[in-house]
């Protein structure tokens, strides 16, 4: 599991409308596309689109968007329920120099012990870089670990 805590001087509201608005990943963080899939009707399922530095081309998954709620959590889940699946998750929370966001990752299925390290490793890049692109986008009052 990956685990960060920013502080950024962006009131929750924003916070929450920048990591809800799945069509502007792209804006800000680059490396990440996430758009509504062409199967089905569920306006919760996505695809993703992670450019992660070590591919050639960008790893396209599906996922389903698994929690919302208003200003304080967004959270969705990417992969093949029961084999392998990538769940991230943010809360959000009110700080007194803006909003506190506590960035979770975690994996889990029949195939975690197998792939999951290596896979940990490849995405923990994309992590990171999603913790920097929020930092410039909402503002840093400072990063806990």
């Amino acid at each position: 599991m990956l685990t960060s805590r920013l502080v950024l001087t962006a009131r929750p509201e924003f916070a929450f409308k920048l990591l809800a608005n799945s069509s502007g990943y792209a804006d800000w963080a680059p490396f990440l596309t996430i758009s509504p899939t062409a199967k089905g009707p569920d306006p919760d399922r996505m695809d993703f689109s992670i450019r992660i530095n070590q591919m050639k081309k960008p790893l396209v998954l599906s996922g389903k968007i698994t929690d919302r709620e208003p200003h304080s959590v967004i959270a969705w889940s990417i992969g093949a329920r029961g084999a392998f699946q990538l769940h991230e998750r943010f809360t959000i929370k009110r700080a007194a120099a803006g909003s506190l966001i506590i960035h979770e990752l975690a994996f889990d299925g029949l195939l975690r012990r197998l792939i999951g390290s290596p896979l940990q490793r490849l995405y923990a890049p994309v992590f990171h870089a999603l913790d920097r692109a929020l930092v410039r986008r909402l503002g840093a009052a400072k990063r806990l670990r």
